[in-house]
């Protein structure tokens, strides 16, 4: 019995508590969201048949257009994704990546990929302190080959 008691009063606990202007604000969303819907409402039922099924299959085709949209973006983000694998960058650049199309989604990798190389490039120019050593074969004297060829 008090094993159900704590579990009520942790359950109370963990209800989120809202503010009265938390709540006008909800209540006035709601609102709109319902006055927009009546008001389309309205307006389909001002309109002949012929307008109606014109305005309902618009309506229609804009979902359809933003449903390929939304998988021609994750198809985009997928094949990116696999792109940076292919260069070895971290996938977390993916967010850089400019999606609006396939062929900017190229650019924009290539840009990301040679921006990337070049950062690398610098910081290990730099943690090495200096270019590759230079060596001279001709003025250069070994103690070691001299000893050699005596």
């Amino acid at each position: 019995m008090a094993e159900k008691t704590t579990e009520a009063v942790n359950e109370a606990e963990q209800e989120e508590v809202f503010t009265k202007a938390q709540v006008d604000e909800l209540v006035e969303k709601e609102r709109e969201g319902f006055e927009s819907k009546l008001r389309e409402m309205e307006k389909i039922s001002q309109m002949n048949e012929q307008q109606r099924e014109s305005y309902l299959r618009k309506q229609a085709e804009a979902v359809l257009s933003e449903r390929e949209a939304a998988v021609a973006r994750r198809e985009l983000a997928a094949d990116a994704m696999e792109k940076l694998s292919e260069y070895k960058l971290p996938k977390s650049l993916l967010s850089c990546v400019n999606f609006a199309s396939p062929e900017d989604c190229a650019e924009s990798i290539e840009g990301i990929r040679q921006a990337f190389t070049a950062a690398v490039s610098e910081a290990v120019s730099q943690r090495i302190g200096s270019a590759a050593p230079k060596f001279s074969a001709g003025n250069a004297k070994d103690a070691f080959l001299d000893g050699l060829f005596d």
